[in-house]
């Protein structure tokens, strides 16, 4: 009895481990996609300093959030989200808005894939 005990310990939290990863991705998309929204319509009107202002924000916001979802997600994927982000100042300071747009639907379209990868309600 004691062996069931554990193993149904063992269970419920491997369960918490992937509901709290599942909760976290959640949120970070959430969040980064009203962060990308706003980044998006600034470029788009051409406003580069509030543009730099919220790349910087969205890249701090980032940064947190890649040290959270490294812990439950494959690390290359996440790397590879936060590549994307981070080209998206300088692009911004050499007012390639063209490529900052191209930079923000990657970053996008990648946080997608995340979340449909490691979706559990599907």
């Amino acid at each position: 009895m004691k062996r069931l005990y554990f193993a149904l310990g063992i269970f419920v939290i491997i369960f918490a481990v992937i509901f709290c990863g599942t909760m976290e991705i959640e949120k970070a998309h959430s969040d980064m996609k009203t962060s990308f929204s706003s980044l998006q319509k600034s470029v788009e009107k051409g406003e580069s300093e509030k543009a730099e202002a919220l790349a910087e924000k969205l890249e701090s916001k980032w940064v947190d959030y890649e040290k959270k979802l490294s812990l439950f997600v494959n690390h290359a994927e996440v790397c590879e989200i936060g590549v994307a982000v981070s080209t998206i100042k300088p692009l911004i300071k050499a007012k390639q808005f063209g490529d900052v747009l191209a930079e923000i639907k990657k970053a996008q379209t990648l946080l997608c894939h995340l979340v449909n990868i490691e979706n559990i309600k599907n």
